[in-house]
C-alpha cells in the first residue's frame, strides 16, 4: 500500500513538473513571436528564453508550427467569444451607431491578446 502512494505521489510530481515546463515553454515563446515575429523567430531562441534545450521542446511540440498554433488557440477561442456577444447586439439591433460596432470588435481583439 505505501508503495503505490509512493508511487502515485511521484506520478503527481512528474506531471506538475511536466505542466510548469508546459507553460514555461508557451511563456517564452509568446515573448519571442512577440519581439521578433513568428518568421523571425526560432526554436533555439525559444528554448534559450525558458531556460531549456531545444530537444526538449520537441518533447511538447513538434514542430514551431505546432508551438505557435497551440500558443494561439486560446486566442482564437477569445476573439471567437467576443465575436459571438457582437453578432448577438447586432442580430438583436443593440447596436445604434458604426463607431459602437467598430469599437466593439477591436477592443474584442485587443483583450484576446492579454
Amino acid at each position: 500500500m505505501d508503495r503505490n502512494k509512493h508511487q502515485s505521489a511521484i506520478r503527481r510530481r512528474k506531471m506538475r513538473e511536466r505542466n510548469l515546463r508546459f507553460e514555461s515553454i508557451l511563456d517564452a515563446a509568446k515573448k519571442v513571436f512577440f519581439s521578433k515575429g513568428y518568421s523571425k523567430a526560432t526554436m533555439d531562441e525559444i528554448a534559450l528564453a525558458a531556460e531549456i534545450s531545444k530537444p526538449t521542446i520537441y518533447q511538447y511540440f513538434k514542430s514551431k508550427d505546432d508551438l505557435f498554433f497551440s500558443l494561439m488557440l486560446p486566442v482564437v477561442e477569445e476573439i471567437g467569444k467576443h465575436l459571438a456577444a457582437i453578432k448577438d447586439h447586432l442580430a438583436n439591433r443593440r447596436y445604434h451607431s458604426g463607431s459602437r460596432l467598430i469599437s466593439d470588435m477591436f477592443k474584442g481583439l485587443q483583450s484576446s491578446y492579454d
